[in-house]
């Protein structure tokens, strides 16, 4: 319906006025936030701490190069200030300044990590009163792009004035840009007031577009351009907002076309620089694009003024916008703000951009050498062709002659005034522009009141926002679809998408079964499909649900399901999860078409569920098959290799790795680097940590220092632990327990002390692992009551573990009372483990109290303690081999024996004497020595010294065990690889021992 006369204009007055009153309301209640926002972040941060900085560097250290623990204060006493930052970013490869859901990477995200690598950022971002000067989209660059926000000072009470005489602040330009990828960088700082915002306290942006003159009347473009000087309505040149922006009113203060000093063979390069108040959406890029369509002759100079009179043209003609590439942001303007930058960021700024410069120079190179390659057009049938097409694309449509863009009238909308399919198409758009769950919030209300919800398509629409988007919420999404008479099947899949990926997955299963019951019914709009039971199945599969599990597959075999194979790979990948292989392998082998991750999910099932030999032997199947291994397989592959020491099969993998160009995958290159810690080559695997280039993970720095801490290299573990705050990483807990680890089996006991302490000032709250570190490492020191202490003074309810390493560090220094302590503590938590009794009874046999042994030794019996049985693995000529204790099972047992009697013989001469005390059954002494003799690491041992005979020495013997070494084993092995020349290397539950000469890595502290 069209207005006319007055009434219109009172209509229009009216609608003014309600959002005027609206965009005030927003701001009383945006203030009434923040301010409520801000009084709970002050009682939350009370007992928050974070490390102090200094001086610009992030550890503190003496002047001998010792590390120093920072101190801790609550965040609400630290010291920070107000300031704006200029950002120069090449947005080629990012999506945009602003950082949003599933739009990633962005300049801003990339912005903020690096504030919190480098612990300038005060708390959340979301305190941080942050503001940005503009929003530039995807691939447009800016040399002077403008975000203010509270950041770490080292000033007690920073002031506005530029210059500080007394103390200098940190130099936020060179901290910032060590954290920043080469393509963005601060070019300055300064302090501001707390009321200064980025966006309007802009007074002008400057924008700069680049493009070569080739025939283009820059004459022509140049008067067109000067007619967008004032102040117009700008909907013609700009991409429709309707859902945010009311006016398009803007003012452009100043236009030229220049040409620039750059040439290449002959073409001028030229720019348009155009200065502004502020800009729409995609409006330069429009202008521009209109621009070029005078340069090139097809459109008239008075084409500019027809557009800008929106009563003559009240729609926008279609037309593309130009390339965002070659536009620039380069400066935005402030009152009374002056950046700073000191000569060192100065310095180190312009060396990285001649760097980029050359770099960016060198592709150019590389695209001219492959024009001239291009071979030259001979057919003159061809060249007839092209001309043609060069004709057919000259044809151009005037713009005021084609068709105009649909201009959606928003506040009709939002005030509930239509009704119509239009209506409803922008409704959905809305939905889809949610990016946060306040905007999902606000819009359920606004639904509410206009009784939007009626609608069942927008209904199902908001709910599938409410509940599959990241930034939705579980608890609105039902209350939608509690709102629904009759859900249809979208609507439950939703639901029990949302609840199978939330901390509760097991009510997916409830919900799914609540669909089933209402999909029985003749009236139901819903049914049960493919995608409903693989939401249900993959909740299985992280609540770890078996017979929820069965009772789906019984379900998509009623339904006639089974052909789908994305299904079947999710019901097989439940099934390995839930540890029912029988039941996955059994599904395996009857899907009637098994793709990628149909093996991907058996292979980790299997790797995962102690049958790593089947896992690598269905590895190994599949490449017989020809099937192309992705980066899930030779992950899951590695995993097996990982847990059998089978090196000759990972390096097989590790190979295939390279050829696949599969290296830099960081989730590979962690799987290998543990895969060679794991098997005894920590030096390989640290080559491949070192050949990553590209951005390592915390895992990554994480499975490099365990190793080399389970090597018993605990100062290698150690410096890389230190690159960790190099490299602005924050260490999580895995990084502290490896590091811990480190100073346990190397028994630096004020190092690991030291770290253990500082786990609160990085954040990182110390769990019964670490406790476990901590206890064995000043229990082996002989600081068993500091020991036993820090057990006492845990938080939480101590794990049997805690007790058992006081147990075997009292059993080390013969400290009777710790281990009578210890053990009571071990039986009250009714744990019945045959190695705690073994210790007890050394210490009391130690003492000479005989009867004390007697009754460990009835204990046992009555108690029916049973033994872990021990099991170990030796890898030979491709193959793994297992041996449990006086094993006879393996094809040549009969020779290993003979090996070992050899080897008994032998060690017997160089001065062994058999560790009876370890064995407690009550039989005469040359018994317990013959059961000492044939453990499972020993056979594997004397197997592995029969494959190596006759070759050289330097191939060592690998054996694997399930659990800790023996001290018999430990001490015979030394004999053997001073004897028979050759290394061994054991890998046992805790730690790698490399014996070699007659000495252990370890150094017996183990």
């Amino acid at each position: 319906m069209t207005m006319s006369g007055g009434g219109g204009r009172d209509s229009e007055s009216a609608i003014d006025n309600e959002l005027e009153y609206l965009r005030n309301r927003v701001k009383e209640l945006e203030a009434e936030n923040a301010k409520l926002l801000s009084q709970v972040s002050s009682c939350q941060c009370q007992q928050m701490e974070v490390p102090v900085l200094d001086s610009g560097n992030f550890v503190r250290r003496s002047r001998r190069g010792r590390k120093r623990v920072d101190k801790s204060i609550p965040i609400h006493l630290i010291s920070k200030r107000y300031v704006a930052l200029k950002i120069m970013y090449f947005g080629k490869r990012f999506y945009g300044f602003s950082a949003e859901a599933q739009m990633e990477p962005s300049i801003e995200s990339e912005i903020f990590k690096a504030l919190e690598r480098t612990r300038l950022l005060v708390g959340d971002i979301k305190e941080s009163n942050y503001s940005r000067c503009g929003r530039t989209d995807k691939g447009v660059s800016s040399t002077g792009q403008v975000i203010a926000l509270f950041v770490r000072s080292r000033l007690k009470t920073p002031s506005i004035v530029s210059e500080i005489n007394a103390r200098p602040e940190y130099d936020y330009v060179r901290v910032l840009n060590r954290a920043l990828p080469d393509d963005i960088r601060v070019l300055g700082w300064s302090p501001v007031p707390d009321d200064f915002h980025a966006r309007f306290s802009c007074s002008a942006r400057e924008y700069k577009y680049f493009f070569w003159r080739q025939n283009l009347n820059l004459s022509a473009m140049d008067i067109a351009g000067k007619k967008f000087i004032g102040e117009h309505d700008f909907r013609n040149f700009c991409k429709m907002d309707v859902a945010n922006v009311h006016c398009y009113t803007r003012r452009v203060t100043f236009f030229e076309v220049s040409p620039c000093q750059n040439s290449h063979e002959g073409d001028q390069l030229c720019t348009f620089t155009m200065r502004g108040s502020a800009f729409l959406w995609h409006q330069v890029r429009a202008m521009v694009a209109v621009l070029f369509m005078i340069g090139q002759g097809v459109e008239s100079v008075d084409v500019i003024d027809t557009l800008l009179d929106t009563k003559k043209t009240p729609k926008k003609p279609q037309y593309l916008l130009a390339s965002e590439i070659p536009l620039v942001l380069r400066t935005c303007e402030f009152e009374n703000v002056n950046f700073i930058c000191s000569s060192g960021a100065l310095e180190s700024l312009r060396s990285h951009f001649k760097k980029e410069s050359l770099t960016y120079q060198l592709e150019s190179v590389i695209f001219q050498e492959a024009l001239r390659n291009c071979l030259p057009i001979g057919n003159d049938e061809i060249s007839c062709n092209i001309d043609e097409k060069k004709k057919k694309a000259a044809i151009h449509v005037p713009l005021l002659s084609r068709p105009t863009e649909q201009l959606g009238n928003y506040n009709l909308i939002r005030f509930g005034e239509a009704s119509n399919g239009m209506a409803r198409v922008y409704m959905e758009t809305l939905i889809q522009r949610c990016v946060t769950f306040s905007h999902i919030k606000q819009l359920h209300s606004h639904f509410l009141t206009a009784g939007h919800l009626q609608s069942s398509f927008l209904r199902s629409r908001l709910l599938d926002r409410c509940a599959v988007s990241p930034f939705g919420d579980l608890s609105l999404a039902v209350q939608i679809f509690r709102r629904i008479p009759k859900p249809l099947t979208n609507d439950w899949n939703a639901i029990i998408r949302r609840y199978a990926a939330s901390s509760q997955p097991s009510l997916a299963f409830s919900w799914y079964r609540s669909m089933l019951s209402q999909a029985s019914s003749s009236s139901s709009l819903c049914r049960v499909d493919a995608l409903t039971c693989s939401f249900a199945l993959k909740a299985c599969a992280r609540a770890l649900c078996s017979s929820a599990t069965r009772q789906i597959h019984a379900q998509i075999n009623r339904r006639g399901l089974f052909a789908d194979a994305l299904l079947c790979t999710t019901l097989l990948d439940a099934y390995s999860k839930n540890g029912d292989l029988i039941s996955a392998h059994k599904l395996f082998d009857e899907m009637p078409v098994r793709d990628v991750a149909s093996w991907n999910a058996l292979i980790a099932g299997l790797a995962s569920g102690n049958r790593a030999h089947e896992a690598l032997e269905l590895y190994k199947r599949m490449e017989l098959e020809g099937l192309r291994r992705n980066e899930v397989t030779v992950v899951a592959a590695l995993g097996a290799c990982s847990h059998l020491g089978a090196i000759e099969e990972g390096e097989k993998i590790h190979g295939y790795v390279k050829d696949a160009n599969l290296d830099q995958n960081v989730f590979v290159s962690n799987a290998t680097i543990d895969m060679y810690t794991k098997c005894g080559f920590v030096d390989k695997a640290f080559l491949v940590f070192d050949q990553f280039t590209s951005k390592k993970s915390i895992v990554t720095w994480n499975t490099m220092i365990m190793g080399f801490a389970v090597h018993g290299e605990a100062h290698k573990a150690l410096e890389i632990f230190k690159k960790l705050e190099l490299n602005r990483i924050k260490p999580d807990d895995v990084s502290f327990l490896a590091a811990l680890t480190a100073c346990r089996h190397a028994g630096l006991v004020e190092y690991g002390t030291s770290i253990f302490n500082s786990m609160a000032c990085n954040g990182v709250e110390p769990n019964m692992k670490h406790y476990g570190c901590v206890v064995d490492l000043l229990g082996r020191a002989g600081k068993l009551r500091e020991a036993h202490d820090i057990i006492c003074s845990m938080s939480m309810v101590p794990d049997p573990i805690l007790w058992q390493s006081l147990l075997g560090a009292s059993e080390i220094h013969k400290d009777v009372e710790m281990a009578e302590i210890a053990s009571k503590k071990l039986i009250e938590l009714g744990v019945n483990n045959d190695g705690d009794f073994v210790l007890l009874s050394n210490i009391y046999a130690a003492q000479g109290r005989w009867k004390d042994v007697g009754r460990v030794r009835d204990d046992m019996e009555t108690k029916q303690v049973k033994k872990i049985p021990g099991l170990s693995y030796i890898e030979a000529e491709g193959t793994i081999h297992k041996f449990y204790n006086s094993d006879k099972n393996h094809q040549q047992w009969r020779k290993i024996y003979e090996k070992i009697d050899e080897i008994r013989f032998k060690i017997r001469e160089d001065g062994y004497v058999a560790q009876t005390g370890l064995v407690l059954h009550d039989i005469g002494e040359e018994e317990k020595e013959n059961a000492l003799c044939y453990h499972s690491e020993k056979l594997a041992v004397a197997y592995g010294l029969m494959m190596v005979e006759g070759g050289g020495e330097e191939t060592p013997v690998r054996v694997i065990k399930n659990l800790r070494i023996c001290g018999d084993c430990h001490v015979v092995f030394k004999h053997i690889s001073k004897i028979y020349k050759r290394e061994i290397i054991v890998r046992d539950r805790v730690r790698f021992h490399r014996f070699k000469d007659g000495y252990c890595s370890c150094k017996d502290y183990w």
